[in-house]
């Protein structure tokens, strides 16, 4: 149970609940329904959702506006009255006041402020357990939360749906299952594994069709992975038998090195003879015959005298004797360079024999290059060969994979079943719950539909021949009273709270059968029933007196006449 609800702002005004049902009824007309809608009805559930651990949506209560606020509700949790504080300054922290003495989960006490406290999530824990019953179960993916299922007790203007079963636009499919097979009382951990293996195959699918986009299916990649095989036993054997000598590299280096000396070797001898023939041809020209210069003048009739004459003699003399010098010189030089020639020649041999003796190794011997390169070879053929056979192993892992969820989901299925089967009276239960709420309001019984399918467990709900407007909503109420009956027969949450068009469009005859009902409801069973409601809406034909249970009056007469004391 609620017990109050206030603030640290003096223009909030202080609202008390009792069991039963607690009205806040805003005062307006239908042509003031903007007015109305700005009093702060719906504000007032987003408040207790924000003092329950909610996220404040800046559209519902912005930051801003509330920086400075603090609200506290004082709420039954394990049969003690707790009083817990919440601040926008400091969301994450829940300052509480009471008993704690038998809670499972108790809270931290502050010696620097001397409080007891909270953190966010460890008060959504007390709150799950408290009021749902719901325990920690971090080892399922998919689950029921405290802030997910208090949805159906709380519901806000958008939580209303067409369907009882989905509380908000962003409600998952999953979530809504989960939420309603623990609301009913059936197993939903099946109902999450169910969804993590269905998650799982679809991504195995999905890496299963990646992987043949990009490297073409199985069938097409064994013979590859076979040809690929073949050839790397064949390279390997040749590179076995492969021989390359230990120094093929320094004998490969030292055979170029003799080929350059023997050109450079070839390159002599071609110059020296060159030299031997320009000295042989300058001794050809120092044998011509001299001339005679005393006979040319005397021809011309030229007279010498006879100390010229002598002369002449002398200097032909001395002409001689440098020819023939020059002439055994350049014999001697010819004879030298032969010398070196045939030593030049002897290196030549010597040499040529040398790189022989190399090339012949060479030549009995691989070469080096070509060994590295058919090692290349083989290292590129053999890691498309290991990658066409790990591509294969991951086709055949996602194959095993699938077939083991394929068990699993045929475990799950006859688990399902076995859970169904083994709930049946108390689903029953319900149905019949939901039966009696729907006759009540339309003289119909609704049908809750509670089925076991090989997917899980599946939900529908309808209330047949019936067209009337805001039937939907009315299905919704019958839903909602139907939960608390149950959980508050297990002593859990024995609260509901609805926002005002719970009743739009309701014709006044449901409007006030759902108000009689929930009235016999909430007294037969010590429920506590929140709904804001519009002054000029309240249905006729009543079995209480609704002004009894006004427990807050919102007006627009002046500010001081809203929830808050301020427009936002």
């Amino acid at each position: 149970m609620i017990h109050e609800l206030y603030a640290n702002k003096s223009s909030f005004k202080k609202i008390q609940f009792n069991k039963g049902i607690n009205i806040i009824l805003a005062e307006g007309d239908d042509n003031t329904e903007n007015s109305r809608n700005g009093l702060g009805k719906t504000t007032l559930i987003h408040i207790i959702h924000f003092c329950l651990g909610g996220n404040p949506n800046n559209t519902y209560l912005p930051e801003d506006t509330f920086n400075d606020w603090e609200f506290t509700i004082s709420i039954d949790i394990f049969n003690e009255e707790i009083r817990a504080k919440r601040s926008f300054n400091e969301k994450s922290i829940i300052i509480v006041e009471g008993n704690f003495s038998n809670f499972p989960l108790k809270p931290t006490y502050s010696e620097e402020n001397e409080i007891y406290f909270y953190t966010l999530n460890e008060w959504k824990e007390v709150l799950g357990n408290s009021l749902l019953g719901l325990k920690n179960e971090n080892e399922y993916k998919f689950k029921p939360t405290f802030r997910k299922v208090i949805n159906y007790f709380i519901r806000r203007d958008e939580d209303i749906k067409k369907t009882p079963f989905k509380t908000s636009a962003t409600h998952k499919k999953i979530d809504e299952s989960n939420c309603t097979s623990f609301c009913v009382g059936l197993d939903w951990k099946l109902m999450s594994k169910y969804k993590e293996y269905q998650d799982e195959v679809k991504k195995l699918n999905d890496n299963f069709s990646n992987l043949k986009n990009l490297y073409g299916s199985k069938g097409q990649l064994v013979p590859e992975m076979n040809r690929l095989k073949k050839d790397l036993t064949k390279i390997k054997k040749d590179l076995d038998n492969y021989r390359v000598h230990e120094s093929y590299r320094q004998i490969e280096k030292s055979a170029d090195i003799l080929s350059k000396e023997i050109q450079e070797l070839v390159e002599r001898t071609i110059f020296l003879n060159k030299k031997i023939d320009i000295y042989e041809e300058s001794i050809k020209e120092e044998n011509i015959d001299d001339i005679n210069v005393e006979e040319i003048y005397n021809e011309i009739n030229f007279y010498f005298p006879e100390n010229v004459k002598k002369t002449l003699r002398e200097s032909k003399e001395f002409h001689k004797n440098i020819i023939f010098n020059r002439t055994n010189f350049l014999k001697t030089e010819i004879q030298s360079i032969k010398n070196e020639l045939s030593l030049i020649n002897q290196q030549i041999e010597n040499k040529s024999d040398k790189k022989a003796e190399y090339m012949d190794i060479l030549n009995n011997f691989g070469a080096l290059n070509e060994y590295n390169n058919m090692q290349k070879y083989y290292a590129e053929q053999k890691s498309e060969y290991e990658l066409i056979v790990n591509i294969i192993k991951q086709f055949d892992e996602i194959t095993n994979k699938k077939n083991k969820l394929k068990v699993n989901l045929l475990d799950l299925e006859s688990r399902f079943q076995i859970n169904y089967d083994e709930n049946i009276n108390h689903l029953n239960s319900l149905i019949d719950i939901f039966s009696e709420n729907s006759s009540y309001l339309y003289d119909v019984p609704g049908d809750l539909i509670i089925e076991c399918s090989e997917k899980g467990f599946e939900y529908n709900v309808d209330i047949p021949r019936i067209n009337s407007t805001g039937k939907t909503k009315m299905i919704v109420l019958c839903y909602d009273l139907m939960l608390l009956e149950n959980f508050v027969d297990y002593n859990y949450i024995d609260f509901l709270i609805h926002d005002s068009n719970i009743f739009d469009g309701v014709d006044s005859r449901q409007y006030a059968s759902a108000l009689n009902l929930i009235y016999e409801k909430t007294t037969k069973f010590d429920m506590q029933y929140i709904c804001m409601l519009n002054s000029d809406s309240i249905p006729d034909n009543l079995n209480f007196n609704i002004t009894d249970h006004v427990v807050l009056e919102l007006n627009d007469n002046s500010i001081e006449g809203t929830l808050l004391g301020f427009e936002f």
